[in-house]
């Protein structure tokens, strides 16, 4: 007697269109995280589009009538795109997507990276480096703004809580070009140093290593530099190489395959689903070595200075009131900040001398006498060296 013969039992392959940019490590990563999915067994066929411009209307209703499964996307495409994907009822993942047009569609769970957690995580790195006399933050392209300014709010807020505040250096629309990177340079240039600065992402971290050559500041002695992504292909072969915060991307697109399974498999019409990956961890290289005990010197010095610069104190005596030698007091702030207690004193009193100069009437005498300078002719060559005018076409300029 022949036994019946069983009948083959083949998976489903579901058909997902994903939407992921893959020049960034971000994306690269966020593949990753979908392919550990299909590994463990799962089987599904794969469209891959790579821009924005590639996720149409045309797409969304082509997507519809060809029978796909599910969508997984991480760009926001066209507006039109968005209004027939939120009309459209195919299960959709939408990562990062801060779209109004989306509404309250069904069948579509939200998976957000943390960015609170990345700018956290990276405060509470460079303080641990040292005790930088200033903090920045470098925002990105006008089109990453609400991410960004989600980072930049939470690293002002880390930093707030540890009594520091935070210079920002605003987004640019003309990122990466000679005018933005020497607009950069003079940013970082008038930072109080050490500064410690963190940049929205690894490709803006980039220009700011481009902008510390620029100004002639040392990396990461005077400013120390810190991205995020952990991008491969920027971070480990910078120069110097560059620390990172990375958030858990294959994670994330882990994530996002399971719950669009979940959501193909029950055709949810529920309310959505918003989950939030928290999941950071900082890379450290070189642009955040600790900075050396010597900081502590350099701050005291620039506070002996501030304190009695007005009073004509020398570079000698402030060098006998830190208890060191005044080569060393030398070599340390040129280190730190490329200048002497000389022309630290000379900076805080012509500080002082420009704001005489622009808010009262005081003969250069006075002002001369009041900001501790012994000679009228000092003070008038000293200026015109530093600031390439005299006082007096300084004061007409208002």
């Amino acid at each position: 007697m022949m036994k019946k013969r069983s009948k083959s039992r083949f998976k489903t392959v579901r058909k997902v269109l994903v939407l992921v940019r893959l020049k960034y490590s971000s994306g690269r990563k966020f593949l990753s995280g979908l392919f550990n999915y299909l590994s463990d067994g799962h089987a599904c066929q794969l469209k891959l589009l790579q821009e924005p411009e590639e996720l149409t209307a045309e797409t969304v209703s082509k997507a519809k009538h060809e029978g796909v499964d599910g969508l997984i996307i991480t760009l926001p495409g066209t507006p039109e795109s968005m209004a027939s994907l939120a009309k459209s009822d195919i299960p959709a993942v939408l990562v990062n997507i801060y779209d109004k047009t989306i509404g309250k569609r069904k069948n579509t769970s939200f998976i957000w990276t943390d960015n609170a957690d990345i700018a956290r995580k990276g405060a509470n790195h460079l303080l641990s480096c040292g005790n930088f006399m200033s903090f920045a933050y470098v925002h990105s392209l006008p089109s990453h703004a609400i991410w960004s300014n989600e980072r930049a709010e939470a690293f002002r807020e880390a930093l707030r809580q540890k009594g520091r505040s935070v210079a920002e250096f605003p987004a640019s629309a003309d990122l990466g070009s000679e005018a933005d990177i020497e607009a950069l340079a003079k940013f970082l240039a008038d930072l109080p140093k050490p500064a410690a600065v963190m940049a929205s992402f690894d490709w803006r971290a980039t220009h700011i290593l481009d902008a510390c050559e620029i100004a002639g500041l040392d990396v990461p002695r005077q400013v120390a530099v810190l991205g995020v992504d952990n991008d491969e292909f920027f971070c480990p072969f910078a120069v110097p190489p560059l620390s990172s915060v990375q958030p858990n991307f294959a994670a994330i697109g882990e994530k996002a395959a399971t719950e669009l399974a979940a959501l193909i498999a029950r055709r949810r019409g529920g309310a959505q689903r918003h989950i939030h990956m928290a999941s950071a961890k900082v890379v450290a290289r070189e642009s955040t070595a600790p900075i050396p005990p010597a900081t502590s010197l350099v701050r005291s010095a620039l506070a002996c200075i501030k304190e009695h610069a007005l009073e004509g104190i020398t570079p000698n005596e402030v060098a006998r009131r830190l208890g060191v030698s005044r080569r060393l007091a030398d070599l340390r702030l040129s280190e730190l900040r490329g200048e002497t207690l000389k022309s630290a004193i000379e900076g805080e009193r012509l500080a002082h001398v420009r704001h005489l100069l622009k808010t009262t009437e005081r003969p250069i005498v006075r002002i001369a006498e009041e900001t501790g300078f012994k000679s009228t002719t000092h003070l008038s060559h000293l200026f015109r060296k530093r600031f390439g005018m005299s006082m007096l076409e300084f004061r007409a300029k208002g």
